[in-house]
């Protein structure tokens, strides 16, 4: 079970004794430090018991779904988010997962979410890569519908298209009826929001974008 303990904050208890606990440390914690808001809590609760790993971003995306990543842990890779960069997953989720979660009917994966510095470059992703989170603003998921078979990828590309507002969105790789995946950013910043349509196509060994043609 999911429990609100803070404003867009939320922790996962196993039972109501769990949550009772858990709501009980967040407001020690209150009381030890003063009047502090949300975002406060989390930078000092992340800090000493790792909350992080069962915080949620959004009602139906967890912090542990949108960071994980199998190579980081082959590998012993840190890919763990800062404070500010959760805040802006956060935005993302509420802005892009959920909505898209709402228009497939049902649970939909995150196959790329947040990446450390170091797990961009062990992957060799773009040092400009917006699911770096860099400028702490913008912020990027690769969506995939075949996962869990909840409606599908060209469906959910059109929608984000023409329904929502983001910084990029790309048809990426696949054939011309379905991508293999949908690549979305999105900036806190709404002037950031240009809504890029790109297609990302391999061609000689390496990948190429074209801007997509209605």
């Amino acid at each position: 079970m999911w429990i609100e303990i803070a404003k867009n904050t939320w922790a996962e208890a196993k039972d109501e004794e769990e949550a009772a606990r858990i709501r009980a440390k967040y407001k020690g914690y209150k009381k030890k430090q003063g009047d502090l808001t949300s975002r406060h809590f989390i930078v000092n609760y992340i800090e000493e018991t790792n909350f992080y790993k069962i915080m949620k971003l959004s009602k139906h995306l967890s912090v542990k779904e949108a960071t994980y990543s199998a190579t980081a842990i082959k590998h012993g890779i840190n890919n763990e988010p800062n404070i500010a960069q959760l805040e802006v997953l956060k935005a993302l989720a509420k802005a892009i997962f959920e909505p898209c979660r709402k228009f497939v009917g049902g649970p939909l994966r995150v196959s790329s979410g947040f990446r450390s510095l170091a797990l961009n470059q062990r992957i060799g992703g773009s040092l400009s890569s917006d699911h770096m989170i860099n400028d702490e603003k913008t912020a990027a998921f690769d969506l995939d519908c075949d996962t869990y078979n909840n409606g599908n990828n060209a469906e959910l590309f059109h929608y984000i298209r023409t329904k929502l507002e983001f910084k990029q969105l790309i048809w990426e790789f696949g054939d011309e009826y379905t991508p293999n995946w949908v690549h979305v950013s999105y900036s806190t910043n709404p002037k950031f929001n240009k809504r890029e349509v790109l297609i990302a196509k391999r061609k000689g060994g390496r990948t190429v974008y074209e801007y997509w043609k209605d």
